[in-house]
Parts: structure tokens; sequence; C-alpha cells
């Protein structure tokens, strides 16, 4: 059991999360992707997001989530709230390497003794590898997991509103009980959390099932990712085609995010630089912007391409050495 204990101040720090959260989601989905349980609400989406070559894609972030109940590192659920990947992909590759080694290394995902180049690659590898989650996984079905967590939300501020932080606190459901002064979580293992008036965040993640998860930050309020009370089965976006969503670092692609990297660029300009026909390059460029890696501006008759923070990021990560 994991006992969180307030203070007066706690109490009156209690707030709700602004919205979906892109960091929860990809890592309560990717504990989904391996369960069995609730095979009713991920039936439509469990077959594509836990394949074998989404898997792959992303397997550099994979091997960092444990399959049920456990410790992930904190820096890849970063305090400052990101709706998109557009947003989250520059917080990751933005944590300084040190970082990434202490935490990875006191999990023992990770060897020790590397350079900080090695670190530095590693980190973008799993930025890469977050990327290529969201794009195969959370992008296609973004649209409905915001809507209910923004339901979910909803109704709990009503709560709130209504009954106070008694009332909301005393309703989270997945086994959570509340008696003033603790919030006690069932939990892999047996943990006091003194909350020293750093007050708590509530988070509704889609993809919990039936057990909440915790980050605590010195410094920082207390986050607590709570299921939704509510799971409407996903559907597939009409647009989100298989071959939109794969292979996101594919030569074509990868042409086109060098080019607007270094200069936003027309669809014919980016035809014409890439020896693509005007077809080719408004396809590759739909997927990209799907993806959350190109954003398009319409100026008159001409549309304009720029790569987005994520997409940014993601053009400097793959250009450099992997580490083995």
């Amino acid at each position: 059991m994991l006992r969180l204990h307030f203070t007066a101040a706690d109490v009156a720090r209690v707030r709700m999360a602004p919205c979906a959260s892109a960091s929860w989601e990809m890592i309560a989905s990717i504990q989904a992707s391996r369960r069995a349980t609730a095979a009713h609400v991920f039936d439509d989406w469990r077959p594509a997001a836990g394949s074998s070559a989404a898997r792959t894609r992303a397997a550099d972030l994979y091997r960092l989530i444990p399959a049920t109940r456990g410790v992930v590192p904190d820096y890849l659920t970063p305090f400052t709230h990101a709706s998109t990947m557009t947003a989250l992909a520059p917080l990751l590759n933005d944590t300084a390497a040190d970082l990434v080694q202490e935490q990875l290394t006191s999990l023992q995902l990770a060897p020790g003794a590397r350079t900080a180049a090695w670190w530095r690659q590693r980190r973008d590898r799993i930025t890469r590898a977050a990327i290529a989650h969201w794009s195969d996984s959370l992008a296609p079905y973004w649209t409905q997991i915001r809507a209910c967590v923004a339901t979910d939300l909803e109704h709990r501020s009503q709560t709130l509103a209504a009954a106070g932080v008694e009332g909301l606190l005393t309703t989270l459901g997945s086994g959570i009980s509340w008696t003033y002064p603790t919030l006690s979580i069932p939990w892999f293992t047996d943990v006091d959390l003194p909350l020293c008036g750093r007050g708590l965040v509530l988070q509704p993640i889609y993809f919990g099932w039936r057990h909440a998860l915790v980050q605590d930050d010195p410094g920082e309020s207390t986050v607590l990712a709570i299921p939704v009370h509510e799971h409407v089965p996903l559907k597939s976006t009409p647009r989100a085609q298989p071959d939109e969503l794969h292979a996101v670092l594919g030569r074509a692609r990868s042409r086109i995010l060098g080019l607007l990297a270094s200069t936003p660029a027309s669809t014919s300009d980016v035809a014409r630089h890439t020896s693509m026909s005007p077809g080719n390059a408004s396809r590759h460029l739909k997927a990209l912007r799907y993806s959350g890696l190109v954003s398009s501006r319409r100026t008159g008759q001409q549309v304009t391409h720029q790569l987005t923070a994520a997409g940014a990021v993601l053009y400097r990560t793959q250009t450099q050495e992997s580490p083995a």
C-alpha cells in the first residue's frame, strides 16, 4: 500500500490537471499493450499498438517501462504539462544526460560506466522511440483519448465544486481510500509518502486500468495518475492509415525533415528539392503533419511547411550515431 500523508496545506493544494497528458498516456499505453485484461475496451487498439513492428520501433522506450507495476524513470513524465508529443519531445530531449544516467542506472536499466556522449545518444534514442510510439499507438486515437479525459476531468471538477476535497478524494476509484490525513493507494510495495505542503495534482489517464501511477519529485506537487471512470472503446480515425503512421523515419520522410530543418518550404519546393512528384511530396507531408512532426500554414494559394519542435528534435537525433 502507498500512503500519501496530507497536511492542511496539502488539502488546500489538491487540484486537477488541465487536460490529457501525453507522457502519462505514453507510459500507461505501453503497459496496456502488454496486458490481456480489459480486452473489450482495448480490442480495436491493441492489435496495431502492441504489434511486433510497433514494439520494435519503440523498443528503446519499451525497455524502460515495467510490464505491470514498478518504477519508471521520472524524466519520462516531466512536471511541465505536455498535451501532445510536439510539446513532450523537446522536454525529453532537453533532459540533462547526467540525469538520464542517474535515473536509468539507479533502476538498473542501463550500465553506468559509459561516456557522457553515450548517455546523450541514449537519451536521443529514447526520444525517437517515444515519437515512434506516439505515431503508431496514440496519434490515431488522440482526439478520442483527449475527449474521454476531458469528460472525466469535468465530472471530477463538478464533484470538487459540490462536495469539496473530501468528496473528491473519496471517489477516486481504483481501490483508493481516503481518511484524513491519509490517502491509501493499492501499491506493489509498502510506502509512506508525506506531501509536506506540496499538494497533489490529479491526472486522469485513459490507459490506466484499475490501478494508479504516482510521481513524486522534490520541490514539485506529487502527481497521482488515476484511471478515468469510464473507458470508451477506441476507434482508429479514418485518416490514420498504417502507411501514414509507420516508418516515419523512412528515407523519403527523412529527406523532407532534412530540407525543412534548414528552411520552411512549400509543397512544390519540397517536391523539387527531394526529386519527388508533387503528389508524393503532399502525401509524405500529410503523414508527417499528422504525426506532429510538421506544421503547415496556408497563405493564399500557397501552403508553407515547417518542422514542429518534435520534428526538430527527431531530425537532430536521427542524424547522430546511436549507442550500442
